[in-house]
């Protein structure tokens, strides 16, 4: 029966299947990888399975990490520093909307992936002809979203922790403004906008619950009743009095009012009328 792991590929962290061979391999080994790009390095990151029909395997486990591999790994590093330079000198001379973002070779050096970023599609014909000639290798350019870049680069979140996207975030989601009013967020540019310069992607975490939970409350403004005994002036039991909702708490589930003499009530959902 064939087996496949899962494994992460590259800076951009791209995910393929392949067969572990008879190599016993856990979550999180280092291993060199037999893939159409040629050798590449990659990290386990779920155990041996049975792939499912829909699956494909797009790769070979070859063995794990050697100490001489991770000699190699460094030349490979320093090699695509000076490629950077290289590819980077070319893109100012041939004038092209891009940004270069990362360079990266395989394992085995005979592809580099040149990762960028541009608000229009890029002819870079020339450029990949002149880097044919002064690189030797095979060139793949990769347009990728600012968001992925921030992927590759890392940072910190106003929460204090490191960014979701390096962690585990993989599909990013459209975010909008309405989210935040929908979550009460306070429309503060700075505290809503992430490293990438995009609104942050947790907004879209909890956004759903609030959305329905929105739906037990009333509107702002709205006249609601109130019961008597919420009220400084409890005279009978039986009495409502009116007021304007001019705030709402969803996950306190409570209601704040202002009555008609002015005076500020805060009020559970379920004393609302």
């Amino acid at each position: 029966m064939i087996t496949c792991v899962e494994a992460e590929l590259r800076k951009i962290k791209d995910t393929i299947l392949c067969t572990p061979g008879n190599l016993d391999l856990h979550v999180n080994d280092t291993v060199i990888i037999e893939t159409a790009n040629g050798l590449e390095v990659g990290v386990i990151k779920k155990g041996e399975r049975v792939p499912r029909r829909d699956e494909k395997i797009e790769g070979k486990v070859i063995r794990l990490l050697t100490e001489t591999d991770k000699k190699r790994l460094l030349e490979n590093e320093e090699k695509a520093k000076e490629a950077h330079e290289l590819i980077l000198k070319k893109i100012k001379e041939f004038k092209l909307p891009m940004k270069l973002i990362h360079v990266e070779y395989t394992f085995d050096r005979s592809k580099i992936f040149i990762y960028y970023t541009s608000e229009t599609r890029v002819d870079f014909r020339e450029l990949i002809k002149e880097l044919n000639y002064l690189l030797h290798v095979k060139i793949q350019m990769v347009q990728i979203s600012v968001r992925e870049a921030l992927q590759i680069f890392g940072g910190m979140g106003i929460c204090g922790r490191e960014i979701c996207c390096c962690i585990f975030l993989k599909d990013f989601k459209t975010c909008t403004i309405e989210m935040a009013k929908e979550q009460n967020i306070p429309l503060n540019v700075a505290k809503i906008t992430g490293p990438c310069g995009r609104l942050i992607c947790c907004l879209h975490y909890e956004y759903e619950m609030y959305k329905e939970l929105r739906k037990e409350f009333p509107s702002i403004g709205e006249v609601v009743e109130v019961p008597a005994a919420e009220t400084p002036d409890n005279t009978t039991g039986t009495k409502k009095y009116k007021g304007k909702v001019i705030a709402i708490s969803l996950l306190k589930e409570e209601i704040t009012i202002q009555l008609e003499n002015n005076e500020i009530k805060k009020v559970p959902l379920s004393e609302i009328k």
